[in-house]
């Protein structure tokens, strides 16, 4: 009897020796867990990122309703008024400037127009020229013989500052000609706008 229950408490032994070995579950659980968890995040990123462009839209149409606003009716009020400048309430002024754009044409044809007008006005001074030959015409340019197209271009800042001057826009200036003799081609606009400080 003794014997048969000391075999019984061996076998019990042995059979807890040949268990299959289940411990790599708890690293799928953990494992599992880990990458529920990292979903969640992701998702929340996302959550995140529609809350983001949702107020980058929000933003977008304010900014132009602002803009809007500021440049027809508060331009509009003022202009009417008469008023260059005003204080608002909490002590910052808003003021009128005029601002001046200029965007000259690139082609070829729109250019030459406008480098003969600014040489008609006096400022050949701002007229860039560069020389291109064609690659079939460069043995000749180098016995001298020179072929060449004339491509003319300038700064556009240094363009509008001397346009500004012609029409008499810098302090003390005299205008010596009217917008309307400024070719179309060169794009040039006087915008009242309203700036705020």
């Amino acid at each position: 009897m003794i014997e048969l229950s000391h075999n019984l408490q061996k076998g019990d032994s042995d059979m807890e020796n040949q268990a299959p070995d289940l411990s790599f579950l708890q690293g799928v659980s953990a494992a599992s867990d880990v990458i529920a968890e990292v979903k969640a995040k992701v998702k929340h990123m996302r959550e995140l990122e529609v809350d983001m462009l949702n107020k980058q839209l929000i933003a977008q149409q304010a900014s132009k309703d602002y803009e809007d606003y500021k440049a027809t009716v508060v331009l509009t009020s003022m202009t009417s008024a008469g008023l260059n400048s005003i204080e608002d309430d909490e002590g910052n002024f808003v003021k009128l400037e005029t601002k001046f754009y200029c965007n000259p044409n690139k082609n070829d044809l729109d250019r030459a127009k406008i480098v003969a007008w600014l040489n008609s006005m006096g400022g050949d001074f701002l007229v860039k020229k560069q020389g291109i030959v064609a690659a079939e015409q460069l043995d000749m340019m180098r016995n001298a013989g020179i072929p060449f197209d004339e491509k003319s271009d300038m700064n556009t800042n240094s363009l509008k500052a001397f346009l500004k001057d012609l029409l008499g826009y810098n302090k003390g200036g005299v205008a010596k000609i009217q917008i309307e003799d400024i070719p179309d081609q060169i794009h040039f606009v006087i915008s009242p706008e309203v700036v705020t400080g």
